[in-house]
């Protein structure tokens, strides 16, 4: 390093080396979040699906309507939360890369 500063190249392989040299502390730390994370989850998903079946048509009609009426609210509302959980263990993980724990 000739100046104050490193080069850009100098610079990635620094990047390079501390993220190395971390990985078990950031792997460490993403867990503890996606953990805690995966117990918001299903405090917050078990009621909302709950609702959502609660709400539902009686079980009338041929077995097509009752799928749409009935089986497929359900599964929309599992996918949407599960979306959201998977959206908050990417920030999280991110979070945890980014920050030094």
């Amino acid at each position: 390093m000739g100046g104050k500063y490193p080069t850009p190249s100098e610079a990635v392989s620094h990047y390079i080396e501390g993220i190395e040299l971390n990985v078990e502390k950031y792997e460490k730390h993403a867990k503890t979040i996606g953990a805690r994370k995966l117990g918001e989850w299903f405090n917050k998903a078990l009621p909302a699906i709950y609702s959502t079946v609660a709400g539902l048509p009686e079980k009338t009609g041929t077995i097509r309507t009752r799928i749409l009426n009935r089986a497929v609210p359900v599964a929309e509302k599992v996918h949407e939360l599960a979306e959201e959980y998977r959206k908050s263990k990417v920030r999280a993980l991110a979070t945890a890369v980014a920050s030094p724990a």
